[in-house]
């Protein structure tokens, strides 16, 4: 996304040149065009130019690999296969050395494959010994190679090729034991196999969560548990994902179940279950829902006006848990058509910790809290304002505000976002430094305080199309919704949308937020606003809970 020079924010769609150069590997690509680089330089005579860009270019590559936030084994495999050549280049003698090196990283290859299948089996389950959410990760390996390379390359230099043959053999053997753990692992992980069903059975579990989702996202399943978990039934979850597993274990003390594949769900659905809550809708979810011994209800993790929340391929459920009224009308306003039973509602209980202001305040605000939402992985749902970030927050300082900043947790996983985001978290900590102001930025509202909390703390709202404004509408504040999309459908929803008709919607321009901060300011809306909290947001405090928790255990009746 970018903001040209008059403040119009442009959003690319998903498959374009834009994105596509954004989400791929290109630091892989570049990583692998400077190796090539310093390989030529090696073949006109510059040795010590060549073996001076070559430890350079593996200290970046590792430092970028470091960064991933999941690192993966075999990163930088072309790349670091030219600086082999590159390393080779600098003595006749290095050939040996540089065999090993490149066994090494076809070694890696497999080793990746090893290690993709030595993950936990299960976690706190009774009977299963391999119960850790920890993994083997390649890590030793990227590091023992990124070294040995750039070592055997200045012991080239340096006249030393039976010490550059040692070092690139300790890498190659650092790979082998990392493999020979992993199998150690797999072993483990088939003797529990064999005993982990007789363990559920013996739970009897009467419903299980579904969570497949990417690091980062255990959100998602913090969201429900603990209302899952009065409801007073045995139940465990299944985690789809091997990178996330480690957050599902963290969340819960109940078993989690890690079934990657289709066919890995077989030997986890007991005849003892009556229902599978999924707290989003993700693709593979259709593994389980082909289950029709059990009822099927989507929970999802948030109520917004985001595309996404009136997705057709939701009538797989069974049934559909949302907060108010406004989302049965979703639906029927984008003329998807459902069951009469299909829907629930049953508020939002996590709203109870949210701090009502339904009294007149005619003191301005102090505190504003930004909350862009991310990019989605699709194009009808690239709602962010981030691209127009810097601009929203100067805008908030000018006003004297301080501002409490908490971007979508997705957020990192998105190269240009996450620059964007950096970028806003740099602006508040240099105003920090400057005015004393004491913002809201950085580990603690995005990692240590849960959202109702940095709710708490503002007076007003920044956001985008998103379940943050709908969750806002609790506190009876002022809040302003962002219009990033372009095309027949913006970033407001259709015309009926609820939430815009209680918050103040702006464009990506200057002169645009101004406006709506000084319209906010009076808060012409706020009857409205207080209007459309039960119209969206459904029961509140603890007639949501009692609401959820009949609802589920209706769910959890036996089929006639």
């Amino acid at each position: 996304m970018t903001v040209n020079s008059v403040g119009t924010l442009h959003v690319p769609r998903r498959g374009s040149l834009g994105r596509r150069l954004r989400t791929a590997r290109v630091d892989e690509v570049l990583g692998g065009i400077a190796a090539v680089i310093t390989l030529v330089l090696a073949s006109l005579g510059w040795n010590l130019a060549a073996v001076a860009g070559l430890t350079l270019i593996t200290a970046v590559m590792l430092a970028l690999t470091v960064r991933r936030v999941v690192p993966t084994i075999s990163t930088f495999a072309i790349g670091r296969a030219v600086l082999v050549m590159v390393a080779a280049s600098a003595s006749a003698e290095l050939w040996g050395a540089a065999c090993l090196l490149l066994l090494g990283l076809v070694a890696e290859a497999v080793c990746a494959r090893i290690l993709r299948a030595q993950a936990p089996l299960a976690s706190n389950l009774p009977g299963c010994r391999l119960s850790e959410p920890r993994r083997l990760g390649g890590a030793p390996a990227q590091l023992s190679s990124f070294v040995a390379i750039a070592l055997v390359a200045w012991l080239g230099l340096a006249g030393a090729p039976w010490w550059a043959t040692a070092i690139a053999a300790a890498a190659l053997v650092v790979v082998a034991v990392l493999a020979v753990l992993g199998l150690m692992r797999i072993r483990e992980r088939r003797f529990d196999a064999s005993r982990m069903r007789a363990a559920l059975d013996a739970l009897e579990p009467e419903f299980v969560v579904h969570w497949d989702a990417q690091p980062s996202t255990a959100y998602q399943l913090r969201m429900w548990l603990p209302y899952l978990e009065a409801l007073g039934r045995p139940y465990f979850v299944i985690a789809r994902n091997p990178d996330s597993y480690p957050e599902a274990v963290a969340t819960t003390s109940r078993p989690v179940v890690y079934r990657p594949e289709l066919e890995d769900l077989e030997d986890v659905v007991l005849p003892s279950l009556r229902a599978a809550f999924y707290v989003n809708n993700a693709t593979r979810n259709v593994h389980l829902i082909r289950f029709i011994g059990m009822r099927h209800v989507q929970l999802n993790h948030g109520e917004s006006d985001k595309a996404p929340s009136y997705n057709p391929s939701l009538r797989a459920y069974d049934l559909n848990f949302v907060a108010g009224q406004a989302a049965v009308d979703r639906f029927a306003a984008h003329g998807i058509a459902t069951n009469d039973d299909f829907f629930r509602i049953v508020g939002r209980p996590q709203a109870a910790e949210i701090a009502s202001a339904d009294g007149v305040d005619t003191a301005p605000p102090k505190v504003a809290m930004y909350a862009p939402t991310w990019a989605g992985f699709h194009a009808d749902s690239a709602y962010s304002s981030l691209a127009a970030g810097e601009m929203i927050v100067t805008a908030l300082l000018a006003r004297d505000l301080t501002v409490v900043f908490r971007p979508h947790p997705h957020t990192d996983l998105d190269p240009a976002l996450r620059e964007h985001a950096n970028r806003v978290r740099d602006l508040l900590e240099e105003d920090r430094r400057t005015t004393g102001r004491d913002h809201l930025v950085g580990r603690r509202p995005e990692r240590e305080l849960s959202l109702a909390e940095c709710f708490n703390a503002a007076d007003l709202l920044i956001t985008d199309v998103s379940s943050v404004a709908a969750d806002f509408l609790a506190s009876g504040k002022p809040f302003a919704v962002s219009q990033m999309m372009s095309g027949p459908e913006s970033a407001s929803g259709p015309p009926e949308a609820a939430l815009v008709s209680g918050g103040y919607p702006f464009g990506p321009t200057p002169t645009g937020l101004a406006t709506v901060l000084d319209t906010m300011a009076a808060d012409p809306l706020r009857e409205d606003r207080l209007r459309l909290r039960t119209y969206v947001l459904g029961p509140s405090g603890p007639d949501a809970v009692d609401a959820f928790t009949s609802a589920a255990l209706q769910a959890l009746e036996p089929r006639r």
